[in-house]
């Protein structure tokens, strides 16, 4: 600590101080001093900003006694606290009689029923010893050679003040207005923690631990308030909360159908949360469950017989009307009674743009492909392909089912002419799938079927992929 400052002003923030360390440096009762001062102080700055003040743990087991007109407290169990200055209060197993002691510091006799028991920290002296440096040596000097972090429970009318650490129970019905109460209470929090809190000399250096109570025969410590001043949780436990809250499904935050705007009813027929909504069979219905998540609603049969129906096969026209059919018989749609003419003018014209569109991806991927070739190559026979291809594109030949096929006839024999020009200089492997592939196009070519144009633009971007899988030879 630096020269001149008091008691209160070290839990300021300040700059910290320690020894710097030379052979032959003269080591006095102040140096030995800033050294414990620099770990003490740093430490409880630690406590003070980031962990805060409250019971730890302990403090579970604690007996008040009356005894030659004053009150003493035993601690069982013991426990350990932070007091807002960051200063650690510890109190021993076993530890018995302590004294109670009221702000002025005089013991008390009595405890009123509803009182407020505090820890504070006191630090005190012990194991005196002779004192070498006396400049009398007639007379011994005895100076304490222990510094004991000691601690008194005062009692006080005065209630703690609240930490403003709650479940809210307060939100709204509107979700809206809940995230707008959420934000302000967050807002709230953090404005808190924007200035650094100080310590001083008052009741807000003291730890809260309980209240006292009038039983039977004596008095008790009543700690049912202290839990919420309890804010100290390893990074196990707050995991373990987390865990616990992100597991739970059963809508711990009881949120309602109108908050998020779920569905209440159906056809004016009320939910019943956690309950059952009933299923009544009307007039020739039956409603059963044949197994588990399963209902099975059916018909009985009623005095109406349904009407019996034939099948006219393929014909398309039956009696004098063409658009509709009688009511005693239906067409048989799987024997391919529906051709293209018979679709609406717009899944024609849709399948049609698709047709022309696999025509034209054929010829563009050709393009592409062949000019990876060439770049890689430097052979002229794909430039060629490249160039006549690209015209044909630029030309929509593949807007014409009959100008498609007619320019495909011819590259096949270019990319044939291709094909042996790089024979010898490419993989085997690789040569093999692309003589393949063209041999699979003139398959597809000598065909004479309605579905030929469109298997010959499949295999054409067949041919365009062995040709990027063309490699040459190591």
């Amino acid at each position: 600590m630096p020269n001149g400052t008091n008691e209160n002003d070290k839990f300021k923030l300040h700059r910290f101080e320690k020894n710097n360390y030379f052979y032959g440096k003269l080591m006095t009762v102040r140096d030995f001093e800033a050294e414990q001062s620099y770990i003490d102080e740093k430490r409880h700055l630690i406590n003070r900003l980031l962990h805060g003040s409250g019971l730890v743990c302990g403090f579970k087991e604690i007996q008040l006694k009356i005894k030659d007109s004053k009150v003493t407290i035993d601690f069982i169990d013991g426990g350990m606290a932070l007091d807002c200055c960051g200063r650690e209060i510890a109190v021993p197993a076993n530890t018995w009689g302590k004294d109670i002691i009221n702000s002025s510091g005089s013991t008390v006799s009595a405890l009123p029923d509803g009182s407020f028991l505090y820890l504070k920290y006191k630090p005190c002296y012990e194991g005196y010893v002779a004192a070498a440096s006396n400049p009398s040596s007639c007379e011994e000097r005895c100076c304490p050679g222990r510094l004991v972090e000691d601690f008194e429970v005062v009692t006080s009318s005065v209630a703690p003040d609240s930490m403003g650490i709650g479940c809210r129970v307060d939100f709204p019905d509107k979700p809206d207005a809940i995230a707008n109460v959420i934000r302000t209470w967050l807002d709230a929090l953090e404005k808190a923690h924007i200035s650094c809190p100080l310590c001083g000399e008052n009741q807000g250096n003291m730890v809260f631990l309980g209240v006292v109570g009038a039983i039977a025969g004596g008095l008790t410590v009543n700690r049912e308030d202290t839990e919420k001043y309890r804010i100290f949780f390893t990074q196990k436990e707050l995991y373990q909360l987390l865990k616990c809250h992100t597991l739970d499904f059963k809508n711990p935050h009881g949120v309602t159908a109108s908050q998020t705007g779920a569905l209440e009813s159906i056809n004016e027929v009320k939910g019943n949360p956690n309950g059952n909504i009933d299923l009544i069979a009307g007039a020739n219905i039956s409603i059963t469950q044949p197994a588990d998540f399963t209902i099975e609603i059916a018909s009985t049969g009623g005095a109406i017989p349904a009407a019996t129906v034939k099948s006219v096969g393929t014909s398309l026209i039956v009696g004098t009307l063409d658009k509709y059919s009688r009511g005693d018989h239906v067409h048989d749609l799987g024997k391919e009674v529906v051709d293209f003419g018979n679709l609406s003018g717009t899944l024609q014209n849709q399948l049609n743009l698709l047709f022309m569109y696999l025509r034209e991806r054929a010829l563009k991927c050709t393009v592409s492909n062949f000019k990876a070739i060439w770049n890689q190559f430097q052979n002229e026979l794909a430039l060629n392909i490249v160039k006549v291809t690209k015209i044909a594109v630029d030309d929509k030949a593949y807007e014409n089912e009959a100008n498609f096929l007619s320019f495909m006839k011819n590259l096949l024999e270019s990319m044939r002419e291709f094909a042996d020009s790089i024979r010898g200089n490419v993989t085997d492997e690789s040569f093999e799938n692309f003589m393949n592939s063209l041999e699979k196009l003139k398959s597809e070519l000598d065909l004479d079927d309605a579905l030929r144009v469109i298997r010959v633009a499949i295999q054409q971007d067949e041919v365009c992929f062995y040709t990027s899988e063309l490699e040459l030879r190591g």
